[in-house]
């Protein structure tokens, strides 16, 4: 009987060191929160929505680790999200990792065009915007936040923002994704 309960308890006690609570859950959970609060930019000062912001804190918990997200500055010692983080030291393969993460999980071809209507201050007809969904490289992205979470100044990005550019001034663009 004795080795029975000691065997529950340790059982009990497994069981719930195994839920929640883990630095990577309380991570998540800070990181989730705020982004939704509009206390991070994690795309270009867009707001997430909560699916969005889930899948990013998960992401970026699950593919950089809290560790790094820490070592880089992303992450403060109470797993909060530093304010204005802007990382320019991150391995090749964290900034990849990290730019796949934002890419994943936030329409981009939404908030680049969303954010062309802002700044023109006036939404884009009907051809630009067929332009602009054409012209926009979820690749190029990825490659250009990699380049900037590493610090390097070559921009992979550079392509696809003159194809922009000539589709808001009605110029058209061959840019193939």
């Amino acid at each position: 009987m004795k080795k029975t309960v000691t065997a529950l308890c340790a059982t009990l006690l497994i069981s719930l060191s195994a839920c929640g609570n883990s630095e990577d859950d309380k991570a998540k959970e800070n990181i989730k929160a705020s982004v939704l609060e509009g206390d991070a930019s994690v795309a270009g000062g867009a707001k997430l929505t909560d699916e969005q912001a889930e899948c990013f804190a998960n992401g970026m918990v699950d593919d950089v680790g809290v560790a790094d997200m820490q070592k880089y500055k992303l992450l403060n010692d109470d797993l909060e999200i530093a304010q204005d983080a802007t990382p320019t030291d991150m391995s090749q393969g964290d900034a990849d990792a990290t730019a796949d993460v934002i890419v994943r999980c936030v329409d981009m071809k939404k908030l680049i065009t969303d954010q062309i209507n802002t700044t023109a201050e006036t939404d884009l007809d009907a051809e630009q915007a067929a332009c602009v969904d054409e012209a926009i490289n979820e690749d190029a992205i990825k490659e250009g936040l990699s380049a900037t979470f590493q610090g390097k100044s070559a921009n992979p990005m550079t392509d696809m923002q003159g194809a922009l550019l000539a589709c808001i001034s009605g110029g058209g663009t061959d840019n193939k994704k």
